[in-house]
């Protein structure tokens, strides 16, 4: 997966890697062909990263959620690469903040912590 990304963004995402590493000692990076997965028994995240968005999918069900901020959809029924029913697209402080809260989430719901 090489792609160029703006410093100010691949510092954002680098800064998110780094947090789903820390989360549980256990944690593994496994890069696959599409996408990067993030797993501790099974896959907690799902990272697919494009030239024009970076996408998380993860183990959270819509329905858990009291309201599915707007970075973020239900893909529950929709085909993708990976593991999990939720997607969410960070390109900004604001949504990397929203996906660590996620990613956290998404962690607790597989055992991990």
């Amino acid at each position: 997966m090489r792609t160029k990304l703006q410093s100010s963004k691949q510092e954002l995402l680098a800064n998110l890697r780094q947090y789903i590493l820390e989360l549980d000692e256990s944690v593994e990076e496994v890069p696959k062909k599409f996408y990067i997965a993030y797993k501790i028994s099974q896959n907690l995240a799902v990272w697919k990263l494009t030239k024009v968005k970076s996408l998380f999918f993860l183990k959270v069900n819509a329905d858990d959620l009291d309201e599915i901020p707007a970075n973020c959809r239900d893909v529950l029924n929709i085909g993708h690469f990976g593991t999990g029913d939720l997607e969410v697209a960070v390109n900004n402080k604001k949504e990397i903040s929203i996906a660590k809260d996620l990613i956290a989430m998404s962690c607790n719901n597989i055992g991990g912590n």
